[in-house]
């Protein structure tokens, strides 16, 4: 029978440079790092404390580095090959983050603590902007790369389901489309 600690294994991503796979491990705060080639465990990572759950990696291809949100934190762990390289302090409870390849740059959409998204520099790791959203629980999101924009799906207080924009270019919200059940007409 399985313990609190033991690994669950959730999504994972595959770094094409190195051909590792990176699963995270709900309710053990690790990330494992398997080859592809070999099919070996390389490593497994503790990028949170023994009962967090972090979330579905997210690579990012201009710097090779990869990004786990802490579900149960309010941390983004960063790890590079076999390393975890830094901890990102992004404050909320952060849910997957996405990265946009035209600025390099990593954003961070939180679950119902917040209402904003963080933007990481892909360069240096640090926090270099948090958007003012007002929505909650982001369940998609969605780069344009004819345009640089971001969009998020998410609901807000009032139940209404909400599509965000943010100009890429300029971190910020752009505007906001409102839908489904409880909105105005």
């Amino acid at each position: 029978m399985p313990t609190s600690s033991a690994p669950k294994p959730q999504v994972g991503v595959l770094d094409p440079a190195n051909g590792d796979i990176y699963v995270s491990n709900a309710g053990n705060g690790t990330v494992s790092v398997t080859s592809s080639s070999t099919n070996t465990v390389l490593a497994v990572l503790r990028v949170g404390n023994s009962s967090s759950s972090p979330l579905p990696p997210v690579f990012d291809s201009a710097n090779g580095e990869l990004y786990v949100s802490i579900s149960s934190g309010d941390t983004i762990a960063v790890i590079s090959g076999e390393t975890l390289v830094s901890t990102v302090r992004v404050g909320g409870s952060p849910s997957t983050p996405f990265f946009d390849p035209r600025n390099a740059d990593i954003y961070v959409p939180f679950y119902s603590s917040g209402e904003f998204v963080a933007v990481i520099s892909g360069a240096t790791n640090t926090v270099m902007a948090n958007i003012t959203s007002g929505a909650e629980d982001f369940v998609g999101r969605v780069f344009d790369p004819t345009n640089g924009n971001i969009f998020l799906i998410g609901d807000n207080q009032l139940g209404a389901g909400l599509v965000q924009m943010i100009g890429g270019e300029t971190n910020t919200l752009v505007s906001n489309l409102r839908h489904g059940h409880n909105c105005p007409v």
